[in-house]
């Protein structure tokens, strides 16, 4: 319908004066058609000469912020820049099958079969062990909503081969730990998911209360800066530690309901509600409802505080307390097991690791 030669010199008279509508005219032609004037071989000479013409005169010319994208935009659209080709990384066909098991098949349908399946893998090679505990530590490349399933299938695989839960255990907690000395943006999510199967794992009896407890108040005052000062590992501005508690408090907090974990649980709320106030208020509105709707779950009748001083007052009624409501290891232990008994017909996991209700 339209020589090749009709849209360049089109683009051609836009560009002798661009200047308000002709710039937002030139990026549209360009974007609908630049790509196949740039590709055809008749007409790509010129569509390179009109195409860095523009992008000189996006320079030269005073351009506000919105007309630079639009160039830009176009401009790349029609000449992307040079990407190095990705290259699929070789890894030995067990590993690739260890990848698969967990990453594409594991599902809540399959749990008992991927199980049966990882236990026919060669332990006493220490090479497929450490693959094996690297791929059930990454969780963060299996479906978020899939990550009950790793500690399922971890707990089965624990009553087999020990070592390898101890070891993933460690290394969880030691990413938890790296996670907040590193700080970085990037990490946001992977830290999230560590949290995530972190909490699982409680749930599935593969770690005791007092890691949780200590994971939490780590969480919240490790590397916290006193009231007034800041501290880039944790500045005021940055909410993804909060993130961390609530995804834990989200996953196996409802099981701090009843004797010294009930009490616990209540403490550390109140020093996470004075972790709070650290940050700058009010919090971002995604943040504050998330904290709504996870202290709803857990705690209906909690009272929240409305300044730190509040909380403080709340801390120092309960100071006394802390010692004796702390307690031994050894109480808090047998508490969870006869809640372990009576909750076992709710049980989540069905598998012979089966987690708490």
């Amino acid at each position: 319908m339209c020589e090749k030669s009709d849209a360049l010199w089109c683009l051609r008279v836009l560009l002798e004066q661009f200047t308000h509508h002709n710039i937002e005219i030139a990026c549209s032609l360009v974007e609908c058609c630049g790509r196949y004037l740039f590709r055809s071989p008749d007409t790509h000479l010129k569509t390179n000469h009109l195409l860095d013409q523009m992008m000189r005169k996006k320079v030269v010319h005073n351009l506000d912020t919105r007309q630079i994208t639009m160039v830009e935009n176009a401009y790349y659209y029609c000449n992307p820049p040079d990407r190095v080709a990705y290259v699929k990384k070789i890894r030995p066909p067990l590993h690739e099958y260890i990848r698969k098991l967990l990453i594409k098949d594991l599902n809540k349908n399959n749990i008992e079969k991927i199980l049966r399946q990882f236990r026919k893998l060669p332990w006493q090679d220490k090479e497929v062990s450490m693959y094996a505990v690297k791929c059930l530590c990454r969780v963060w490349c299996v479906k978020y909503n899939n990550i009950y399933c790793v500690a399922s299938l971890l707990a089965g695989l624990a009553q087999f081969q020990e070592t390898i839960g101890i070891l993933v255990v460690d290394n969880v907690l030691e990413a938890v730990r790296l996670g907040m000395e590193v700080n970085q943006p990037q990490y946001n999510q992977r830290r999230v998911a560590e949290a995530k199967l972190l909490g699982e794992l409680y749930n599935y009896r593969m770690v005791e209360s007092n890691i949780i407890f200590n994971t939490l108040y780590l969480i919240i005052s490790f590397g916290t800066p006193p009231e007034g000062s800041s501290n880039p590992i944790d500045p005021p501005s940055d909410t993804i530690r909060i993130r961390l508690v609530l995804t834990i408090l989200e996953t196996c907090g409802q099981y701090f309901e009843k004797g010294s974990l009930k009490k616990k649980c209540d403490i550390f709320l109140l020093f996470f509600q004075k972790y709070l106030f650290t940050k700058i208020q009010p919090l971002p509105i995604d943040v504050d409802y998330s904290i709504q709707d996870t202290l709803q779950a857990i705690r209906p009748n909690i009272t929240l505080h409305r300044s730190v001083a509040e909380v403080d007052a709340a801390i120092a009624e309960i100071s006394p307390q802390l010692r004796h409501v702390l307690g031994s290891q050894e109480e808090v232990e047998e508490e969870e097991e006869e809640d372990t008994e009576t909750e076992e017909t709710n049980c989540r996991g069905e598998h012979r690791g089966g987690g708490r209700c």
